[in-house]
């Protein structure tokens, strides 16, 4: 810790302070104020050197910034549901303490992920937070540069230790890509000019005075309605309804603006699923519940998915009520929670929750795993459907044999280990794979192999959980695999259309033009050591009607190809460390 003098007094400095609450691309970052009477003391904890400590400027962020309110205090995620709330402005007593103070500041926050590269592609994991710039782009095209706040770097073992694992708990979305959990990058966190903390998209350019370094980040940020919409976005309740239900089983017509947390309650009923899903208190300025008027007004939806990945049932109920002041106060310090059931029905194993505010329009997402029943509470007849209630087919893309449902690309369950691919709409007559760290990607997909066989997609609904396009789209897999004897893989790729095959980001088969099945196979070759490595596939489908996308690999004294699975290849205690990392071109 360290000591400032500021206007009123001394304030403390925490030197290792690290992120608190993220929504995609933009967050509001929280630091409590406490103040005791009597010294004129203010202790206050903030990122490392962050210019807000002196309260000067914190007064003026509060005049500039929309806060969600005074008094609220993010309760860590770990706190047990009984754990204490601090109430807004109000007098709290330990025994045997002076009483206390407690307000609220909360400060715009945008944090960009940037992967820098050097010759050959190596990643670069030293520079240092005074050798970025960040320029907002504003108007004509004119930059102007923005204080960075932080920049923490985000090493491999990082990334993959926080990976899409805990979907089944309450979590936090920071927006990562596919791309960025398996290859190391920075987190580079600025507070943005008052243009740049509108609602709306913002278009960045990030830079470093480091010679001869590439930077590849995202460009873009959205920042939702901070304000109740002057007319409704849907003349119709069908058309509102709609457009939750293609939110929800594939994606929203705008990125997510404020951010959920959802879990699967274990409440001992195997005939029904039950879920606490809750508002993000970070995320309460992007909804209604800014205001003092304490209305909720919701609109969820609710998507389940089979093993195939194809969407089961679509659901949808609301929340329409004044919230007490008591209510109200709770939400400001925890969110705002809803628990929602509803019956087990076609085996589902994966939901994704919508919600949209009436009076913005802003929508956050979230998705759950939903375990299995236990087989020792079915009853004998239930065992062989795993206590499903059949009902109908998965819908599937058609071909004259039936062969590969189009969830063959991968499920929007997020799972440790598999191949994690980004989805993209791409532009119509694309004819080469894009570069997607421009881009914003729609969804994600996993998956332990990439076994799209040649099929045609006339008739077709899209990829369930993602997109309804069957033409125009790309995916952009990325992965770790783990190799225990040396020596050399041969690999064989076909695709329609075009696609790529990097293993450690060395490019090995390359089929990135528009082409069919027939003209779209390749082979190529790879020594490896034992231990870890990287997978990379870029793929993009162009016209229709027909797709496909398939990689197989040959092991050292094998004889014939197979299809690549990366838990043919599971991680290894004693596995060799990797080289120097390599970064996505």
């Amino acid at each position: 810790m360290s000591r400032n003098q500021g206007i009123l007094g001394w304030t403390e400095e925490a030197s290792d302070t690290v992120f608190v609450r993220l929504i995609p691309n933009f967050r509001y970052t929280s630091h409590e104020l406490t103040g005791f009477p009597g010294n004129g003391l203010l202790d206050m904890a903030l990122p490392s050197k962050d210019v807000l400590c002196r309260l000067g400027t914190l007064l003026l962020a509060l005049v500039a910034v929309p806060a969600v309110g005074f008094g609220q205090t993010n309760t860590p995620l770990s706190s047990p549901p009984d754990a204490p709330l601090n109430r807004p402005l109000q007098e709290q007593r330990n025994a045997g303490e002076a009483a206390t103070y407690t307000m609220q500041v909360t400060t715009r926050e945008v944090v960009v992920e940037v992967v820098a590269t050097g010759s050959h592609g190596i990643a670069i994991t030293d520079l240092k937070q005074g050798e970025f710039q960040v320029f907002q782009v504003a108007a004509h095209g004119r930059k102007v540069e923005q204080r960075i706040a932080a920049v923490h770097r985000m090493d491999l073992e990082q990334t993959r230790t926080t990976s899409a694992t805990d979907a089944n708990d309450y979590l936090v979305a920071i927006g990562k890509t596919c791309a960025t959990r398996t290859t190391p990058y920075y987190a580079v966190a600025f507070h943005p000019s008052a243009e740049g903390g509108t609602s709306g998209n913002h278009e960045i350019v990030v830079t470093t005075s480091r010679e001869h370094i590439k930077l590849a980040f995202r460009h873009r940020y959205y920042i939702g309605v901070t304000a109740p919409l002057a007319a409704p976005l849907y003349k119709t309740a069908m058309q509102a309804n709609e457009a939750l239900k293609q939110a929800a089983c594939y994606h929203g017509d705008t990125p997510d603006a404020f951010n959920l947390s959802g879990r699967m309650l274990d409440t001992g009923d195997i005939e029904g699923v039950h879920f606490s899903v809750v508002i993000s208190a970070d995320s309460l300025a992007f909804t209604s519940l800014s205001d003092t008027p304490r209305h909720a007004q919701f609109d969820y939806g609710i998507c389940t998915f089979n093993a195939a990945g194809a969407p089961l049932h679509y659901l949808h109920t609301d929340e329409d009520r004044v919230l007490t002041v008591g209510q109200y106060a709770q939400t400001l310090s925890r969110g705002f929670q809803k628990l929602i059931a509803f019956r087990r029905s076609g085996d589902p194993v994966f939901a994704r929750f919508v919600v949209r505010d009436r009076q913005f329009g802003n929508l956050g997402s979230v998705g759950v795993v939903i375990p299995p029943v236990p087989a020792n509470l079915l009853q004998p007849e239930e065992r062989a459907t795993g206590g499903a209630i059949p009902v109908g087919s998965a819908v599937r893309l058609t071909d004259e044999n039936g062969n590969g449902p189009i969830s063959s690309f991968g499920l929007p369950v997020p799972r440790a280990g598999a191949l994690c691919g980004d989805v993209y709409e791409i532009p119509a007559g694309s004819s080469a794979l894009p570069e997607f760290w421009k881009m914003e990607p729609v969804g994600a997909l996993y998956t332990d192999t990439l076994d799209v066989q040649p099929q045609h997609i006339t008739g077709t609904i899209g990829i369930p959980g993602v997109t309804t396009r069957t033409a125009w789209f790309a995916i952009d897999y990325w992965g770790t695999f783990w190799v225990t004897r040396p020596g050399n893989y041969a690999f064989w790729m076909q695709s329609d259309d075009g696609s790529k095959l990097y293993i450690d980001e060395d490019t090995v088969i390359n089929l990135d033009w528009v082409h069919n099945s027939a003209n779209g196979f390749a082979t190529g070759q790879v020594k490896l050591e034992a231990g870890p490595h990287t997978i990379h596939v870029p793929y993009f489908q162009g016209p229709p009607d027909s797709v496909s996308l398939v990689l197989r690999v040959r092991s050292p004294g094998e004889a014939d190809y197979k299809p690549f699975d990366v838990q043919d290849f599971p991680p290894q205690s004693q596995a060799t460390p990797p080289g120097p990392p390599r970064a996505p071109r």
